[in-house]
């Protein structure tokens, strides 16, 4: 409980009072989560090209981008961002295909 208080109290700093209620603060700790797994993934990436030698883009990678996008997605929806809810939309169907790609891949090899 101490964590989720020290967090609203930044978040609370961060953002306008008539916005800092703990509602839109979990919210924003939403946002800040799909961001995270949205991030993770290229650190995934630069994992498995490092131990490729080689430019290498693993299945997490794909999972990490679908995670990441719902989440962000839904955050933006929430906070009623169209230009966001477009672009990230837009993008669960691109992740979904390089999965199926990759799942195919996989099968024939």
């Amino acid at each position: 409980m101490a964590f989720l208080e020290i967090a609203g109290e930044w978040f609370k700093s961060l953002i306008s009072p008539e916005i800092a209620t703990p509602k839109e603060i979990a919210w924003e700790i939403v946002g800040l989560v799909g961001h995270f797994f949205f991030f993770s993934r290229f650190v995934i990436q630069w994992i498995a090209s490092e131990r490729e030698k080689k430019t290498v883009i693993p299945e997490a990678f794909w999972y990490l981008s679908l995670l990441g996008t719902v989440i962000v997605l839904t955050y933006s929806v929430h906070v009623g961002r169209p230009v966001f809810m477009l672009a990230y939309s837009l993008n669960i169907v691109i992740y979904v295909r390089n999965l199926c790609i990759h799942r195919k891949a996989a099968r024939a090899a």
